[in-house]
């Protein structure tokens, strides 16, 4: 392994580990359908994850960095498939023979194309592409086919455990419901990350507007 590809891989695991909208749909849907249903949607969250980072490197980064409104619309919309998700996963009944919708393939899919950690990690691949080494972001997808589906496999493990607890005491809806309440939460969250820069803006004009020492600088 390159030297350039163990930092990456040390982030990806890091931030593959960490709670986020994906692994909640996954651990949602393990507890709800169970653990060998649950496996099969991993090559839906590696499909999201590798079209997201790609796209990321190969054009959207440029387009970021040149139009930094272009980021927050990329936020607004990732956010809004994420309340797409959540509405769909607090509207089903929990049981698994319906739950396939918003917790199936399709919906494992798009929630991972919208998850900020694919943008995260598309961040180490960049300066690869940047200098014209496009031959070298192989490995760090390579890793990422491995590291993807272990860690997933975790995450739908953990769901099928606390399925079994959770069932024993409240309802399948029940814990759809606590899911999409999850999923909610990341999503609000995005939209406060797209609306801070913004926010800070006006806040820094209308306090320009109101300085003393703005308005008799600009006298002299």
């Amino acid at each position: 392994m390159e030297a350039p590809t163990i930092p990456f891989a040390a982030l990806a695991v890091a931030l593959l580990i960490m709670p986020g909208p994906t692994n909640t749909l996954i651990a949602t849907c393990s507890a709800i359908a169970g653990f060998k249903r649950a496996l099969l949607l991993l090559p839906c969250e590696l499909g999201g994850y590798i079209l997201a980072i790609s796209t990321y490197a190969l054009g959207l980064a440029a387009i970021v960095n040149a139009t930094p409104a272009a980021l927050i619309v990329i936020k607004a919309l990732a956010a809004a498939v994420l309340l797409v998700v959540a509405c769909r996963l607090w509207l089903t009944d929990g049981h698994a023979e319906n739950a396939g919708d918003p917790v199936g393939p399709r919906g494992i899919f798009f929630t991972t194309l919208c998850n900020p950690k694919a943008l995260v990690m598309g961040l180490a691949i960049v300066p690869e592409l940047a200098h014209g080494h496009s031959q070298r972001i192989i490995p760090y997808l390579v890793g990422l086919c491995a590291l993807t589906p272990t860690i997933g496999t975790g995450w739908v493990a953990m769901g099928a455990l606390l399925g079994r607890g959770l069932l024993r005491v409240t309802s399948p809806k029940r814990v759809a419901r606590l899911g999409a309440a999850v999923i909610l939460g990341f999503a609000m969250a995005i939209i406060a990350t797209a609306a801070l820069p913004y926010c800070c803006r006006c806040n820094l004009r209308a306090a320009g507007a109101n300085c003393p020492y703005a308005s008799s600088a600009t006298a002299h």
